[in-house]
């Protein structure tokens, strides 16, 4: 059976290629230094005595055209037992050529080939080839080695050291490319291993995502995911925290069906009592601002005493589709008694608050009431007060009874000043 390949594992497969690609072009360029630094990595292993002679920082005790026979002499000696040297040479400044194993070659392809680097320019060693080299009546590929001979603190001349290409490719070449496949692979296992490590690192709040809506199926609504900073994976953590609480509130509303007044269709006052706490735990814990109070029909005792408890009903559930429409589904409606009901703004501040009353107001100017003979006798009207709740310092959060209880006083004080009057006000504590 097929499965599908995660984000994670594409993103982990991507950084490896890219980890792949850059270890091999670093790979790549310290190969070709390699290659260009090879007179040391190799010829100096493999050049003997010829090739300390020429290293030596200062040739006026070892070197002079006295003793340039007998040390040409020993190292041709020593060539003999290494086939890879095919020869070395000592060149001076004027352009002549003081050394040669060959017995003349080399200082022949000298005076007939000056466009290469037989004398450096910078004191520094260099390196290039030569093909089809006719030594000791034979022809070779060779490589050639020039180093900088020094006398008293200056550059005297040049030593040459000819390396045959066949030993290059077929030894030192294979070798530098075994290290090389080997420097790769360890780089390429660290660049794999880290960025497991790396995408392991930043994908563990999007695996605990991943099982937080796993338990959603579970039924578990506790559920809560860490804060992870403010990049984009802690506001995901943080709008799936938003959202569980929101959903638990949903199943909340849900189970309390039951508790829903018959004719109203609006929350019972002990449901509204229970959820204001929970919203005012909400607002406190993502620092949500956060409205709620009573808002009711004006003289509704006196309009029920007057017309009867039928007028009485009706106005009740004509105010009380009116406050649905002008509500949100996040709102919470209650009903109280005496035409007294309970509204909570959940993620609404004191002017947000005005618009939903300056909706309901505007609504309840068309509503009127009749008496049994269809003539109209009056219009509906409310009183409201509304207190806001916002995050700060120096309060702490209220009990829902203590918000009630102050809501309830302010609306005994608006009832005074006639119809379509209230407040909104902040809350303080008691």
């Amino acid at each position: 059976m097929n499965k599908k390949m995660t984000f994670s594992t594409k993103l982990q497969l991507f950084v490896l290629i890219l980890a792949a690609l850059i270890v091999g072009s670093i790979s790549a360029v310290f190969f070709t230094y390699l290659l260009h630094s090879a007179k040391d990595s190799f010829f100096g292993v493999t050049s003997g005595f010829a090739y300390y002679i020429l290293r030596s920082h200062d040739i006026s005790g070892a070197i002079s055209r006295k003793t340039l026979p007998k040390v040409e002499k020993k190292i041709a000696a020593n060539l003999e037992l290494q086939e890879e040297i095919l020869y070395v040479a000592l060149i001076n400044n004027q352009g002549e050529v003081l050394l040669d194993t060959t017995g003349g070659d080399v200082k022949k392809i000298y005076l007939n080939d000056k466009k290469n680097k037989w004398m450096l320019k910078e004191e520094k060693e260099s390196f290039f080839f030569l093909r089809q080299l006719p030594l000791r009546e034979k022809h070779f590929d060779v490589a050639n080695v020039v180093l900088p001979i020094y006398f008293q603190g200056e550059v005297w001349g040049v030593g040459v050291v000819g390396v045959a290409a066949d030993y290059l490719f077929k030894y030192a070449l294979p070798r530098a490319a075994i290290f090389v496949a080997i420097l790769f692979v360890v780089f390429l296992s660290l660049s794999a291993a880290a960025s497991i490590a790396l995408m392991r690192f930043l994908f563990k709040p999007v695996r605990e995502l991943i099982q937080g809506t796993e338990r959603i199926f579970e039924q578990d609504f506790e559920t809560e995911i860490p804060a992870y900073g403010d990049d984009e994976i802690g506001e995901l953590a943080e709008t799936f925290n938003r959202l569980m609480s929101y959903l638990k509130d949903f199943i909340s509303r849900l189970q309390g069906q039951a508790l829903l007044d018959p004719m109203t269709n609006c929350y019972r006052e002990d449901f509204f009592n229970k959820q204001l706490g929970i919203e005012l735990e909400r607002s406190e814990r993502f620092r949500d601002s956060l409205c709620a109070g009573w808002i009711m029909i004006y003289s509704f005792s006196e309009v029920e005493d007057k017309y009867g408890k039928i007028i009485g009903e009706q106005l009740i559930k004509t105010f009380a589709d009116i406050l649905k429409k002008s509500t949100r589904h996040i709102d919470v409606l209650a009903y109280s008694e005496n035409g007294n009901f309970g509204l909570i703004l959940p993620k609404t501040d004191s002017e947000g608050a005005l618009v939903v009353i300056e909706r309901i107001l505007s609504a309840i100017q068309r509503i009127s009431y009749e008496d049994e003979t269809g003539r109209t006798v009056g219009h509906l009207g409310v009183n409201y007060s509304l207190v806001s709740y916002a995050i700060e310092e120096d309060i702490s959060r209220p009990s829902s009874q203590d918000f009630l209880n102050q809501s309830r006083m302010k609306l005994d004080g608006v009832r005074e000043q006639g119809p379509n009057r209230g407040s909104i006000t902040k809350y303080k504590p008691s």
